[in-house]
């Protein structure tokens, strides 16, 4: 199978962590098992939409991924970024 070395740089911690993942999954099949296996808290209460994930080769621009997209579909290469942020909802009520 072939994999993708990246940089994960998740957002909610500033942590940043090199990562080989494969590359034909689709990014909605990795997320869950990555984070736990990275031990990151928010693997036990992790729901995809509550999340926005970007990709960059050299982190001066960012693509939105979708979580049906794998990081072949999208181009990446040995050395880019995967961001994930978290998005926040205001309630007015």
């Amino acid at each position: 199978m072939d994999r993708t070395l990246l940089t994960l740089i998740i957002d909610a911690t500033g942590k940043r962590t090199d990562i080989e993942i494969p590359n034909v999954l689709p990014l909605s099949e990795l997320l869950e098992p990555m984070l736990k296996g990275l031990n990151e808290g928010m693997a036990l209460t992790f729901q995809a939409s509550n999340y926005r994930y970007s990709i960059s080769s050299d982190g001066s621009e960012w693509n939105n991924i979708e979580l049906h997209q794998s990081l072949a579909d999208v181009k990446a290469m040995d050395g880019c970024y995967l961001r994930i942020e978290q998005v926040n909802s205001f309630s007015t009520v």
